[in-house]
């Protein structure tokens, strides 16, 4: 499942790239880089629509002198949406639900 991100405030602009695996719809396992700052490592659990994880970021840039890198857990819900013409709780947006 590969995936990019830009992320910019217009006076500065940075980029991420990843690419990620599952396994058995359980598991999924990642690795990114992110432009000029790391490398990235990841895996995460699903159970029902919960998901839990840890990222491990590896400095590439100058700051690699004063950190061995950073830990993140993480924990999300994924919506399941139903697009289709038959759905009676018909959704047009995630915001307005």
């Amino acid at each position: 499942m590969p995936s990019v991100l830009v992320k910019s405030d217009f006076t500065f602009t940075t980029g991420e790239i990843m690419a990620r695996a599952r396994y058995r719809k359980f598991l999924s396992f990642g690795l990114g880089y992110r432009w000029d700052d790391a490398v990235i490592i990841t895996a995460a659990a699903e159970i029902k629509n919960f998901y839990i994880g840890y990222s491990y970021d590896y400095a590439t840039s100058a700051i690699r002198s004063a950190s061995s890198g950073s830990h993140e857990l993480f924990v999300g819900y994924s919506l399941k949406l139903d697009m289709g013409d038959k759905n009676r709780n018909r959704h047009k947006s995630v915001r307005i639900m």
